[in-house]
């Protein structure tokens, strides 16, 4: 694969995530998820909210990624910390609105939860502070981490 090439994202049907109560197992959610590598993803709403969490690219000196992240249409952007593979937001559109701290947002028929979390992984990493997203939409909740 060269270097320039986008990643080419794959949507997945929304069936086996957590449901609140009130959503009966048949009932459709409507909740649209993309996975794009890594730790990137795409939630796309009922109501049409787009937000796109963690998108990549390489670090000068550190080649990880074999494809771009592609450009993507998002109303917010999630970033749960500050590394090259998690927080490419130049890829997001200049009018997206990024998230980077624990709190709790609204954006339409979207809830968001940022939870302050600690990075884990090497020791140099130990303590780095991460944040982690809890998305609620029309009974479908997900939690990025």
């Amino acid at each position: 694969m060269a270097a320039g090439k986008l990643a080419r994202p794959s949507e997945l049907a929304v069936s086996h995530c957590e449901r609140s109560a009130a959503i009966s197992p048949n009932q459709t959610t409507n909740v649209k998820l993309t996975y794009f590598g890594h730790c990137a993803f795409r939630w796309q709403t009922p109501a049409g909210v787009t937000v796109v969490a963690d998108p990549y690219r390489n670090q000068a000196g550190r080649y990880w990624f074999t494809r771009l992240f592609p450009e993507v249409r998002c109303d917010l952007g999630l970033i749960t910390h500050a590394h090259f593979d998690h927080d490419a937001v130049d890829r997001l559109p200049e009018a997206a609105s990024i998230l980077r701290m624990p709190g709790d947002f609204t954006a339409g028929d979207l809830q968001i939860r940022g939870i302050q979390d600690l990075h884990s992984g090497a020791s140099r990493l130990r303590h780095f502070p991460n944040v982690m997203f809890r998305l609620e939409s029309n009974g479908v909740r997900f939690l990025h981490i």
